[in-house]
């Protein structure tokens, strides 16, 4: 069987993760895979090198008013039995192309964030991929919500698959004593990712005294709302305990090396690096929003708070701080034993082989 994914880039973005991954899991199982992407970031285009997967960047796409025709025929090029798509601009112009004409392939789309707002744009976008012969989502939350609030997908199919974790990859480093508060938090400076939220909170915490460290990972897109984060940090004098980084190649040396997750996003869909950093047996601590309080129950595996409330946020960071070596420990532990039991590679290429065969 011939499989395309479509997708906007190859960054450093958990959708294109799962995708690369995903690609990558099929080809070794002897499928015919290839990727077209219209946007040239490259942070993942090495593994699919690696794993000698046919990669192209296609930059007649480029223009989001034509993107439907050049890209969907460019797709159709390909002969693939099925299409793969990710994130919206892929999503959009490949439904749009095929209600054309101009797509002969199946077409799967996959939506990874949750939709807080169903605003006119949201309700057509969701009109549109219902023409695709199937929805992927990866939340049980995100399937019901669209259910709930699309009349027009309550008779189509969609399928929530949740992402995978190479667990025998995200380990945790036992040289390592994790006995500070040093924060990690992965993700891209975005506004709907509480940037702004968190950076009160660190600020409140520095001034009440606790002894802490902030690394913050994710693309920096160099635009307003960066350089206003980066003012904040100089006007905060936070710069000493709050650091901005470009996306690691070695994401994994920060996992073993921090004390904590922390993810305080107003939205998510199924957050890669909550379970990437709880197969590195990592406490999370992450806005109590979405997918999230499924995969972290307050107290137990990590602590939830509220990302509209900074004074709750300050509550679930200074309830980690005053957490034991000993009931840290426990939580990272139950966490990897979630995980390798929720988040295998082998349930997750099934689960898409399953539907493969089933559209």
């Amino acid at each position: 069987m011939k499989i395309l994914f479509v997708t906007e880039c190859l960054g450093s973005g958990g959708a294109e993760r799962q995708l690369v991954g995903l690609a990558t899991l099929l080809k070794k199982q002897g499928y015919d895979v290839s990727v077209l992407t219209y946007f040239e970031r490259n942070f993942y285009k090495s593994q699919l090198d690696q794993a000698g997967i046919y990669n192209e960047c296609y930059k007649k796409a480029l223009n989001r008013y034509t993107r439907f025709f050049y890209l969907t025929r460019k797709a159709d090029s390909f002969k693939a039995d099925i299409v793969v798509s990710y994130l919206p601009g892929a999503n959009i112009a490949l439904t749009v192309g095929k209600v054309l004409g101009l797509l002969k392939s199946k077409l799967i789309v996959s939506e990874r964030n949750f939709t807080l707002n169903w605003n006119i744009k949201s309700r057509l976008s969701y009109k549109i991929l219902s023409f695709s012969d199937c929805l992927v989502v990866n939340s049980e939350a995100e399937r019901i919500n669209v259910k709930n609030n699309c009349r027009f997908y309550r008779d189509k199919l969609i399928v929530t698959i949740q992402n995978f974790i190479d667990s025998k990859h995200f380990v945790k480093d036992e040289s390592i004593n994790r006995v500070n508060n040093n924060i990690v938090c992965v993700a891209r400076l975005r506004d709907y990712k509480n940037v702004d939220g968190f950076l009160d909170c660190v600020g409140i915490l520095r001034d009440r005294g606790h002894s802490f460290t902030v690394k913050w990972f994710g693309h920096d897109y160099n635009d307003d709302y960066s350089l206003h984060l980066k003012k904040r940090i100089a006007d905060m004098n936070l710069s000493e305990v709050f650091t901005f980084y470009n996306p690691s190649d070695n994401i994994l040396k920060e996992y073993q090396h921090a004390d904590v997750l922390c993810l305080p996003s107003f939205r998510e869909g199924y957050p890669n690096v909550v379970i990437e950093a709880m197969s590195c047996e990592l406490p999370v601590l992450c806005s109590n929003v979405c997918e999230n309080p499924i995969i972290v129950q307050d107290g137990v595996n990590g602590f939830l708070f509220n990302p509209y409330d900074v004074n709750d946020m300050v509550r679930a960071l200074e309830s980690f701080f005053k957490l034991s070596f000993e009931d840290r420990y426990a939580m990272g532990q139950r966490n990897r034993k979630k995980v390798v039991e929720n988040n295998s590679m082998e349930s997750f290429v099934k689960k898409y082989i399953v539907l493969f065969n089933q559209i």
